[in-house]
């Protein structure tokens, strides 16, 4: 089964491969684990899945690939750039239960930019 995993890796993009490989083989193998000790039935599910989730992952990341780096506003107020933290922190604590490790990463460079810009609203 991990073999089989391993190797659809290989239909991600090269540079998500280099960064992301490594954390999605860490999470891969707690979750095996944990669903080998359910039984063979909870385990093939997982094992189904998995494969599925690899082969849409890889899709999606040949997309995201080709689009390049998408433009956000930056909020221009305290509220609203509270607001827009608290939102962004919701999506990437679902990106990462989901294991889209890019949208994750993505989410996570977000907040230290909205963070950045809460300082400036309280110092300027």
């Amino acid at each position: 089964m991990k073999r089989l995993w391993k190797t659809l890796l290989w239909l991600y993009p090269k540079a998500h491969r280099e960064e992301f490989a490594a954390e999605m083989e860490t999470v891969f193998d707690q979750a095996s684990e944990a669903h080998r000790l359910r039984g063979w039935l909870p385990y093939t599910r997982f094992a189904i899945r998995e494969m599925c989730g690899v082969l849409a992952g890889a899709a999606a990341a040949w997309v995201a690939d080709g689009r390049g780096v998408i433009a956000i506003n930056m909020p221009d107020k305290p509220e609203t750039t509270q607001t827009a933290i608290e939102a962004n922190l919701r999506l990437m604590e679902h990106a990462i239960a989901t294991h889209q490790f890019e949208k994750a990463r993505f989410y996570s460079h977000y907040d230290l930019q909205l963070r950045e810009r809460l300082k400036q609203h309280q110092t300027g």
